[in-house]
């Protein structure tokens, strides 16, 4: 007699089939493949490749650090977690871990601009120094969470049409 009962993966979705879908990273593409229950057979060398949020917004990211836009390019969680990154080999490095903090502190300081100020939701900081280097923090959702984008911009070089195009990416992307 053959038993059928339900299965929770862990996201708690409940399967009454015996056909289940697993999920191989190779790399930065994500491979889907179909097993079989009674025999184990995995079709995965037929599967269809799909390629993961976080290398696609990498990609993007790096594009942008190809151009000389960016020296560096971070998307973060609103906990300040690292999601995506791009760094530039020859431009001076920043320290993802400060950039991270400097996030997280401007998101309290959103808070309090918008119990101080009316200022209902800050969008973007930008701080620049007397060499003209920038540092832009874009906040946004994305992910169906608060994420912060962080760019490093090198003097005499433009970042708000990358930025944009950047941002319209991420939001359009789903993990």
């Amino acid at each position: 007699m053959k038993h059928s009962a339900a299965k929770t993966s862990a996201c708690g979705y409940q399967s009454k089939t015996r056909k289940e879908s697993a999920m191989n990273f190779d790399n930065d593409t994500v491979q889907v493949a179909k097993t079989n229950d009674r025999d184990g057979v995995s079709a995965a060398p037929g599967a269809a490749a799909i390629k993961s949020p976080q290398f696609s917004i990498e990609q993007k990211m790096q594009s942008i650090v190809v151009l000389g836009n960016y020296e560096a390019a971070h998307l973060f969680s609103e906990e300040g977690l690292p999601i995506a990154q791009a760094l530039s080999p020859t431009g001076q490095q920043v320290d993802r871990d400060r950039i991270a903090e400097l996030a997280i502190m401007f998101q309290d300081v959103s808070r309090m601009a918008s119990v101080m100020g009316g200022i209902s939701r800050l969008r973007e900081v930008m701080i620049e120094g007397d060499n003209h280097r920038k540092i832009v923090f874009r906040f946004f959702k994305a992910f169906e969470q608060s994420v912060i984008l962080a760019v490093v911009v090198p003097p005499s070089k433009t970042y708000k049409q990358k930025t944009n195009e950047l941002e319209k990416l991420i939001v359009g992307e789903s993990f």
